[in-house]
């Protein structure tokens, strides 16, 4: 672990898993509508202003993902998008619960991933 990188080799793993099961596998619109009302705003968007907008949007998409895996643990789902839920997974369980919410508080402080 590094000053760059606060997480920890497994630690940043997890995460990348964690972002690949739960995030890419809907419509992704929220994170979308993000650059489409910053253009919406600005008339247009320089490259630094689109990349400002689609890292917010991320972030939008990543807030989604957590209130859909909190609502599939409060909800005791089974799937969610044709899949198992995360918490689900044998290796996982409501271990993501715990996890989700250090990753919303690396979110939030900018931590890096």
């Amino acid at each position: 672990m590094s000053a760059a990188d606060p997480l920890s080799a497994s630690a940043s793993a997890y995460m990348k898993r964690l972002v690949d099961y739960n995030v890419p596998k809907g419509k992704l619109n929220r994170g979308l509508t993000v650059i489409e009302a910053a253009r919406a705003i600005k008339g247009s968007l320089d490259f630094d202003d689109y990349r400002r907008a689609a890292v917010l949007g991320w972030c939008v998409e990543w807030l989604q993902a957590f209130f859909l895996v909190a609502d599939d643990i409060m909800d005791a789902s089974e799937t969610r998008r044709g899949q198992a839920c995360w918490y689900k997974l044998p290796d996982v369980q409501l271990k993501s619960a715990t996890r989700f919410r250090t990753a919303s508080r690396s979110l939030a402080a900018g931590t890096p991933t």
